[in-house]
């Protein structure tokens, strides 16, 4: 049997040694990720491949367009989001210090100077008048908790833990920031091109009313020949302050994004041209994209710190063991304050336990695990949410793909009826009013052409910002602190 008087030192021995810590330890939950991220039956677009391995980088070069990366390294440098999560990831490392200075032993200093009337009366002297003195003392306290049942080590790692998910949420800002400035971008370039060719459509009308004007004039028409192409212009006319409202908003939009008010911001001006498509998306497999997105990081280290502190409540539930010592010198006269005759000391073990608290204790174990359920949960819905995001811009991208194939054999129907129309023409063999309208529905498929090249490449652009990842490691390597 075991003698009791052996038991605080045995206790010690497994806090020295970190044998004993109270609580579930942390594992990775296990998503079981898909082989792939489409359903069953759906084709990957042919741009998508799978490439284990790969390392993390401005994936927005890929567009090849020099103003797109400047502009992005400029909303880097001074957006407000990011200054934010900068600022968030500092708190939480001076908090994560601030933990493991409590971890270690804790020195004090004390010193005092005063004066104190002493009545001998108190003392069952009363013909003795009172006596004032001056008091110097100085001192120190020297105290380390031994941590018996891992409480301050499970501390420090849910510490830790949140260092690492604050780390990786700033990754994620970066990384969405980027994502959102390509989008713009490329919404400012599709909308640029877009009225450029409904301007176009006006032009052709505006020829198209023109003429049957003036063949009216010369009673060649009747008067109700104006009607048609007149309205025609008009709905045409209508349909572009929308379109420039469009731009004005992207614009401002852009230099939010930038850190810069709409007034002040130098915003390129983007056209389809700036970009080229990349015919080659490199994608990480599910498996790995749980554990390289920053943001399924973030929620994996804070489900992790959640673990932690259920063993931080469950060590309150248990004894507490600190070595402290002190000593304090005293004196009457400031020269004798540092004087060895004049000291007190103190030295030895001091042990609390709990025994009655109404509950709370127990109840407060139970809010960390309901509190590590909940993140479970969010992690859960993370990843989902991450394999949702990567299947819907794949399914876009393929689709987005089909139109704009669609558009572009549209555009050279179009086009080849405008060429055709416009050489019977010349030749004395076409109507003019023909000749323009099928210039007008050139110009009609130009414009649907522009606004499918650009909702592709936003399609390839949310493509590669889903699969945006971290190096290896990040969620569970210690930061330099």
């Amino acid at each position: 049997m075991l003698n009791k008087s052996r038991i605080l030192p045995l206790l010690a021995t497994f806090a020295l040694q970190g044998c004993l810590s109270v609580g579930p330890d942390f594992k990775t939950p296990d998503v079981g990720a898909p082989a792939s991220y489409l359903p069953q039956g759906e084709i990957a677009p042919s741009e998508a491949r799978y490439a284990a391995g790969l390392p993390s980088g401005a994936w927005w070069t890929a567009f090849r367009s020099s103003a797109l990366n400047s502009s992005i390294e400029k909303a880097l440098t001074n957006s407000p989001t990011i200054a934010e999560a900068e600022a968030r990831l500092r708190s939480v490392a001076a908090s994560y210090r601030a933990v493991r200075g409590e971890n270690l032993p804790n020195v004090d200093m004390t010193g005092s100077r005063g004066r104190e009337r002493i009545n001998f009366a108190s003392f069952g002297f009363p013909e003795a008048p009172p006596l004032e003195v001056d008091r110097y003392s100085v001192g120190g306290t020297i105290r380390y908790d031994l941590d018996i049942f891992g409480g301050g080590r499970r501390n420090d790692e849910a510490a830790q833990a949140n260092l690492n998910a604050e780390s990786n949420r700033a990754a994620a800002a970066r990384l969405s920031l980027a994502g959102n400035v390509v989008l713009q971008a490329l919404e400012i370039a599709s909308l640029q091109s877009q009225i450029k060719a409904a301007q176009e459509v006006i032009a052709a009308d505006n020829e198209t009313l023109s003429l049957a004007e003036k063949a009216v004039k010369l009673g060649s028409q009747p008067d109700v020949s104006t009607l048609v192409p007149g309205a025609q212009l008009a709905q045409d006319e209508a349909a572009l302050p929308p379109l420039k409202r469009r731009l004005s908003e992207a614009r401002n939009a852009f230099a939010a994004l930038l850190g810069e008010a709409p007034g002040k911001a130098v915003i390129p001006n983007f056209t389809l041209a700036d970009f080229q498509a990349p015919t080659d998306v490199p994608l990480v497999l599910p498996s790995e994209l749980v554990r390289r997105r920053p943001d399924i990081v973030a929620a994996e280290q804070s489900l992790n710190a959640s673990v932690a502190l259920i063993g931080v409540r469950e060590a309150d539930l248990y004894p507490k063991i600190a070595l402290t010592g002190n000593i304090t010198n005293l004196s009457d006269a400031f020269r004798d304050t540092f004087n060895y005759a004049a000291s007190g000391w103190r030295y030895g073990a001091d042990l609390s336990a709990p025994i009655f608290h109404g509950g709370a204790l127990r109840a407060r174990v139970g809010v960390a695990k309901a509190d590590a359920e909940a993140a479970a949960a969010r992690y859960n819905q993370t990843v989902l949410r991450a394999f949702v995001e990567v299947a819907d811009a794949m399914s876009a991208l393929t689709y987005d793909t089909e139109t704009l194939t669609a558009q572009r054999r549209a555009l050279a129907v179009a086009q080849s009826n405008f060429d055709a129309r416009k050489r019977l023409f010349e030749l004395g063999r076409g109507e003019i009013l023909d000749t323009l309208d099928a210039l007008r529905q050139a110009n009609i498929a130009r414009r649907a052409t522009a606004a499918a090249d650009g909702e592709r490449l936003k399609s390839l652009a949310k493509l590669y910002a889903a699969t945006a990842t971290i190096d290896t490691g990040t969620g569970s390597k210690k930061p330099t602190t």
